[in-house]
């Protein structure tokens, strides 16, 4: 192949690759940067409490040991990751 070719070929790959970059990347970091707001935002009364005992709080960890949020967390919770979250006095939705 001549070398105009292969820079043809090498440049159309680059593009390629830049182009599937772009389209990852860009919603990515938005994406992280709306849960990084929200985060902050999240359970502030426990994380506080954590804080003060010198310990971290993992909110993962926090669901798995069965805790439970407010509501103000829950819906934080809600738009963060999309969750269903119902508290006792709620009853769910109906599946039809």
């Amino acid at each position: 192949m001549s070398k105009q070719i292969l820079h043809s070929k090498y440049k159309d790959e680059r593009d390629e690759i830049v182009k599937k970059l772009n389209t990852f990347y860009g919603p990515f970091k938005e994406l992280r940067m709306m849960s990084n707001i929200l985060y902050s935002k999240l359970a502030l009364e426990i994380k506080e409490k954590l804080i003060r005992k010198g310990k971290n709080f993992r909110t993962l960890e926090y669901l798995l040991d069965g805790k439970k949020f407010n509501r103000q967390d829950d819906e934080i919770l809600r738009a963060e990751f999309n969750l269903e979250v119902h508290h006792p006095d709620e009853r769910p939705p109906r599946e039809f």
